[in-house]
């Protein structure tokens, strides 16, 4: 029975299943997410079965060593965004522990961290993450690692504050005022300007006549 952060023994959990059987009294307060009565999967009409959600149980099961998912697990799924855009990873994190491994091999942060990475740069799941893309998650999740952790180590959501700012939207650029246009100097006449090239040449009119003359005279 290899949950994460299930501490219920294995005792414990057939007694649960047990009482599924014999008595069917399992109230919301009883309900176990990974248990398979608690939340069948049977009980999700085709319609609601998110389109993404075999592509991403595709990817799971094989590189987790997953072996059974819930109605809790594909709810958890369906409601990603808001991990995504909030940062928070308490909903990835009870996806996780609504599924049922082979082996606890995995450390539970790396699964958080590779879910939500890929979840963005798969469209969400859209389709299969590349090797391209697994590799990068690896490498940023291991620069993850070398930074310092939070002091308080009690709670485990507290180790993921160094990966939640990878997730969140960009702030928007804050865009500076364009300077005041300034006003056009005024049109001048035409004889002005052409007065006005003569006197920046150094030539007056006579002059300018007597050149004309003895180039053309």
């Amino acid at each position: 029975m290899p949950f994460y952060n299930c501490t219920l023994s294995t005792h414990d959990y057939q007694v649960h299943l047990q009482r599924h059987r014999l008595f069917n009294n399992i109230t919301s307060q009883n309900k176990l997410a990974f248990c398979p009565r608690c939340y069948p999967v049977e009980n999700i009409p085709f319609y609601r079965l998110p389109e993404n959600w075999p592509v991403f149980w595709n990817w799971f099961f094989y590189r987790y060593h997953a072996v059974n998912y819930t109605s809790y697990t594909v709810q958890a799924f369906s409601q990603l965004d808001t991990v995504v855009n909030s940062g928070n990873p308490t909903l990835c994190k009870e996806l996780i522990e609504s599924i049922e491994f082979y082996d606890l091999n995995t450390p539970i942060k790396e699964i958080l961290y590779f879910i939500r990475y890929l979840y963005v740069k798969t469209n969400k799941f859209q389709d299969l993450p590349t090797q391209q893309q697994e590799d990068a998650a690896t490498q940023l999740y291991n620069l993850s690692l070398e930074e310092p952790q939070p002091q308080n180590q009690e709670n485990p959501d507290n180790n993921l504050e160094a990966i939640q700012n990878l997730f969140q939207a960009p702030p928007s650029p804050v865009l500076q005022p364009l300077p005041p246009l300034q006003p056009l100097p005024p049109l001048q006449p035409l004889q002005n300007q052409q007065n006005q090239q003569q006197q920046n040449m150094g030539i007056s009119n006579v002059e300018m006549i007597a050149l004309f003359q003895q180039a053309f005279g």
